[in-house]
């Protein structure tokens, strides 16, 4: 399942209701190491590079990732 993380509003969904075991356990490792190391209030951010006539994005891992950042990212990306 896809949410939008400011509305809420499924965006996408494949058997969303199913309970399902996780893929393996290791993720549960992965996430207490992560909370461990980068501590409970680290953040991911999404930046822009524009250069050479193209605009990527340099991802993070930023669940809240909008449309809305996404327009001002390149709008900050291409000021620069």
């Amino acid at each position: 399942m896809v949410l939008d993380a400011d509305s809420d509003k499924i965006l996408w969904d494949h058997d969303g209701v199913t309970a399902l075991m996780p893929a393996s356990n290791v993720k549960l490792a992965t996430a207490t190491a992560a909370l461990t190391v980068l501590g409970p209030e680290h953040r991911f951010t999404t930046r822009v590079v524009y250069g050479h006539g193209t605009l990527p994005l340099v991802g993070g891992g930023d669940r809240t990732l909008s449309s809305a950042d996404l327009a001002e990212l390149a709008k900050a990306a291409v000021a620069d």
